[in-house]
C-alpha cells in the first residue's frame, strides 16, 4: 500500500484518520492553551501522527509544555488522557480499558516517570497529597494503574509462551542500560501482609506464599510471588487477593525517606473501596529484631525477622525467605546479561 512522506496509508480511510487526528490534537491544544505554531512545527518533524496516548511523542510534547508553565494543570492533563476515574473499581474490564490508554512503547524506565514524580514531589509539600481531594485521590490511585501498565509492558515485550512473569522480568532487566538503577533488596515487609485470627495468620488466597520486591530508580516497583507471578492491586490479566492486598504501587518519592512516607505511604487513606474492603484485618509483620524486656512477647512473634514467628516461611523468617527469592532473581539477571 502506498504511503505519504508522513507514513500515512494513501487511502481514503488513512487520509481521513490522519486529518481526524490532527483535528483532535489542535482541539486539545486549544483546551490546554498550547501554542499552535510551535506544535505544528513539532508535528511536522514526526514520521507518523497517530494518537495522544499517555507516553506517546505528542503526549510528551503537551506534558513538557504544561509542566514548565502550570505543573498542576500538567497533572490534570495526564489524568484526563489516562481516563483516570476518581475511584478505581478493581474490575478486570476497567483495568484493561485504562491500561489501553497508555502508549505500548512507554517503558518502565522511561524518563517520563521521573518527570512525573518530580512535578508531584514539587507540587505537594509535606502531607498535602494525603488530603482528601478529587485530584489527590486520583493521583494516589494512579500509582496502582501505573504499576499495572508497567507489568503489561514487560509481559508484552519480554514474555514468551511457557514463561512466568518473573522470567519475563529477568529478560527485561537484563536489557536495561543502567543496571545500577535496579534495587534488589529494598524491604518487602509491607507486601507480605497476612490476616490474623487468634494465633492463625492466614494467607490472602489461603495458600502459603512469600512475596519479593524489586525497584527501578526507586519509582518503578515490581512485586513477585514465589511462583513467579506479578502482583498488582489492579491487574490487566488476573485478579487475586494477594495482588490486591500485597501488590505493587509506583513511588512518587525518589528514595526511602520522609518524602516517601508523605507521598507514597500516608495517602493510603485515599485507597479505593474495593481494596479497603479486601485489606481489612490484614497486617504486615513488624520490625522487632528480638525479644526485649520492654516489648510484649507477641511483638517479636509477629516480626519480619523471626524465623519461628507467625510470619515465618518454612524454617526461615519472612525476611530470609524474601532475600532467598531476590538472590535467585539477581543471579538470573546477571547470568542473562553475561550471555
Amino acid at each position: 500500500m502506498a504511503k505519504t512522506a508522513l507514513n500515512i496509508p494513501f487511502t481514503v480511510e488513512g487520509i481521513e484518520n490522519y486529518y481526524q487526528n490532527i483535528k483532535m490534537i489542535l482541539s486539545l491544544a486549544d483546551k490546554w492553551s498550547i501554542p499552535k505554531d510551535d506544535l505544528l512545527l513539532f508535528l511536522k518533524g514526526l514520521k507518523a501522527i497517530d494518537d495522544i496516548k499517555v507516553g506517546s511523542p505528542i503526549f510528551k510534547y503537551f506534558w513538557t509544555s504544561l509542566s514548565l508553565q502550570a505543573p498542576l494543570k500538567a497533572l490534570e492533563f495526564v489524568l484526563e488522557q489516562a481516563k483516570m476515574p476518581t475511584e478505581l473499581s478493581g474490575e478486570l474490564s476497567e483495568t484493561q480499558y485504562l491500561v489501553a490508554q497508555f502508549s505500548d512503547e512507554l517503558a518502565p524506565h522511561d524518563d517520563f516517570w521521573i518527570a512525573l514524580s518530580q512535578v508531584i514531589y514539587d507540587s505537594f509539600p509535606g502531607n498535602s497529597l494525603a488530603e482528601d481531594t478529587v485530584l489527590n485521590r486520583k493521583l494516589h490511585q494512579f500509582r496502582y494503574l501505573i504499576s499495572s501498565q508497567q507489568a503489561q509492558y514487560v509481559r508484552r515485550y519480554f514474555k514468551d509462551v511457557g514463561m512466568t512473569d518473573r522470567d519475563a522480568l529477568v529478560n527485561y532487566l537484563s536489557c536495561l542500560r543502567e543496571p545500577d538503577s535496579i534495587a534488589y533488596y529494598e524491604s518487602a515487609r509491607l507486601h507480605n501482609k497476612r490476616r490474623r485470627n487468634g494465633e492463625i495468620f492466614g494467607f490472602p488466597d489461603d495458600e502459603p506464599v512469600i512475596n519479593s520486591k524489586l525497584l527501578i530508580s526507586f519509582h518503578t516497583e515490581f512485586i513477585i510471588d514465589d511462583k513467579g507471578n506479578f502482583l498488582n492491586e489492579i491487574d490487566a490479566e488476573v485478579i487475586t487477593r494477594n495482588g490486591i492486598i500485597n501488590g505493587a504501587s509506583f513511588n512518587y518519592a525518589f528514595k526511602n525517606n520522609t518524602r516517601h512516607k508523605e507521598l507514597d505511604v500516608d495517602p493510603v487513606k485515599l485507597d479505593p473501596k474495593f481494596r479497603n474492603d479486601m485489606t481489612r484485618g490484614y497486617r504486615s509483620p513488624n520490625l522487632s529484631r528480638r525479644k526485649w524486656f520492654f516489648f510484649k512477647e507477641e511483638d517479636y512473634d509477629c516480626s519480619y525477622f523471626n524465623k519461628k514467628g507467625y510470619y515465618a516461611f518454612g524454617r526461615r523468617s519472612a525476611k530470609q525467605s524474601v532475600d532467598k527469592q531476590v538472590k535467585y532473581l539477581k543471579k538470573a539477571v546477571q547470568k542473562m546479561r553475561i550471555n
